[in-house]
């Protein structure tokens, strides 16, 4: 009789195995919350769109007999759902957060109401990487039977790590998040900047919802994200992070791990790049000293500079205008009695 224990390494092993399976999804639809967010908007509308992406995917699998022609329909349908946000988005007094909403309840409706007729229906799945192939061990093999998507994934991660500060595209896409004001100065349009953004995120969450319906759980059903809540408390927990820093937190989800509050990036650093760049020039070796380095930063970096003197020396005319009032019109306190009488 053939042994198949494992022994002591079975729990880590299914440990490693579960976090990689159901990590998966959460880094595509983390990395495209973390491309729409840099440039200053905020869509909350990504639960409905992994949702509709993985019922497109599974239908044209079921369709066509391909899976990765049903990863590339559910990456139109996410780029489509991204584009409809952003277009809306770019009008006057429209707050993202509603939108986002809405396009989340239309999103699962749609693909609710247009996923019917494919549950009955087995679609082929996605094709993975047999990484146990040198052990005999049945235990070994399935556990490191690793679906493509989450090398993909993992390599995304990092080339966004790195585009984000070495490349022109991922630099005006932080002008564009951090002052609006500054890319319109520069000729950037913002805009047309976050409609872009806000589509190629919902082109990436719809990929999670792919992986979710053609390889784990690989079926298509109604509750098919229920509980792991993609686009409330997962990405914007991890979304302030770097796409490096998404890989490792992506496993650890499923214990609510919040990131830490200090290594949020919003809008409110943009009145810090003056002093960001007074510190660079202080410190030659800091590791992000090659941030201005670039001509488009330090475009950036000296309009900030500009705007924030302007805005300093505004705000302390206005300050001693109002203390001068105030010691002008500031009443006299009338003479005691046994003063007057001195006197």
């Amino acid at each position: 009789m053939e042994e198949t224990g494992i022994g002591i390494w079975g729990v880590p092993l299914a440990i490693f195995a579960g976090a990689i399976r159901v990590s998966t999804p959460f880094i595509f639809v983390s990395l495209g919350e973390t491309i729409t967010e840099r440039s200053g908007r905020i869509n909350l509308g990504l639960e409905g769109t992994l949702v509709f992406g993985a019922m497109t995917a599974y239908a044209v699998a079921v369709m066509t007999g391909s899976p990765t022609l049903g990863v590339l329909a559910a990456m139109v349908a996410g780029a489509i759902f991204g584009l409809i946000h952003g277009w809306i988005c770019k009008f006057p007094k429209v707050n993202d957060i509603a939108i986002g909403i809405a396009m989340m309840q239309f999103g699962l409706g749609m693909a609710f109401f247009l996923g019917k007729s494919f549950i009955q229906p087995v679609a082929p799945k996605l094709p993975s990487i047999a990484l146990g192939g040198w052990s005999s061990t049945p235990q070994i093999q399935a556990a490191l039977n690793i679906n493509v998507l989450f090398f993909i994934g993992a390599a995304l991660a990092l080339f966004l790590f790195w585009a984000f500060k070495n490349t022109r595209i991922g630099l005006i896409l932080r002008v564009v998040g951090d002052s609006t004001d500054a890319a319109r100065a520069m000729g950037i349009n913002p805009d047309r900047v976050r409609l872009l953004a806000t589509a190629v995120g919902g082109s990436l969450a719809a990929i999670g919802g792919a992986y979710l319906s053609l390889y784990y759980p690989g079926s298509w059903n109604e509750g098919i994200s229920s509980g792991r809540r993609p686009d409330g408390r997962g990405p914007r927990h991890l979304r302030p992070l770097e796409p490096d820093r998404l890989l490792p937190r992506c496993p650890a989800f499923r214990r609510r791990r919040r990131a830490r509050p200090g290594a949020a990036i919003g809008r409110r650093h943009t009145r810090l790049l003056p002093f960001l760049r007074r510190a660079l020039r202080a410190h030659p070796r800091h590791p992000d000293r090659h941030l201005l380095a670039h001509p488009l930063a330090r475009r950036c970096a000296g309009r900030a500079v500009a705007n924030e003197i302007t805005e300093l020396s505004d705000e302390r005319t206005w300050r001693s205008q109002q203390i001068r009032t105030r010691r002008r019109h500031r009443p006299r306190s009338a003479p005691a009695a046994g003063d007057r009488h001195q006197n």
